[in-house]
C-alpha cells in the first residue's frame, strides 16, 4: 500500500470580502432590535455570520 501525499501549491480560489450596503446593516440591526428575535436567527436567514451582528 502506497501512502504519497500531494501537496497543491497552485491556489486556484481567491477569497474576497463582501461588503455590505450602509442600509442592508441598518436593516439587520432594526430586525435584531425587535422582540422575540435572536441575532442568531437574522444572522442564519441573511446568510452572515452573527459575530459581525454582535
Amino acid at each position: 500500500m502506497a501512502l504519497d501525499t500531494f501537496i497543491d501549491t497552485e491556489q486556484t480560489t481567491e477569497r474576497t470580502r463582501r461588503i455590505f450596503a450602509t442600509e442592508f446593516k441598518q436593516h439587520l440591526v432594526e430586525l435584531c432590535l425587535q422582540p422575540d428575535t435572536s441575532v442568531a436567527k437574522v444572522a442564519m436567514q441573511h446568510q452572515i455570520n452573527a459575530n459581525l451582528l454582535h
